[in-house]
């Protein structure tokens, strides 16, 4: 454990590119040509890709979930909306994503 955690503050917190960090870091190393290899840049792409996956998961299920934790608070009021419970949580979800696209 001590070995991890000092790894992580020796290499991963000194990652930095002029105060942003993750992805936006990855793509200036690349963009600036420190890396010059070919499997560095490969290395550093994949990289780049699999964070921003991550960070458009993250983008599309936090959203949903927290709807649903919320709309679940009335199966602790009353007991008979168990099963609408999924339904109405699609109907906020939709009712807010239409009602941007017309604003």
């Amino acid at each position: 454990m001590i070995i991890v955690t000092i790894k992580y503050i020796a290499l991963i917190m000194r990652a930095e590119n002029h105060g942003e960090g993750g992805i936006f870091t990855l793509l200036a190393l690349i963009r600036e040509g420190r890396y010059t290899k070919k499997f560095a840049q490969a290395g550093i792409g994949i990289a780049i890709l699999i964070g921003a996956a991550l960070l458009y998961g993250d983008g599309i299920i936090t959203p949903a979930i927290s709807v649903l934790s919320a709309v679940e608070g009335l199966n602790v009021a009353t007991l008979g909306l168990e099963k609408i419970i999924v339904p109405i949580t699609i109907f906020f979800i939709l009712w807010c994503r239409l009602g941007r696209s017309y604003r």
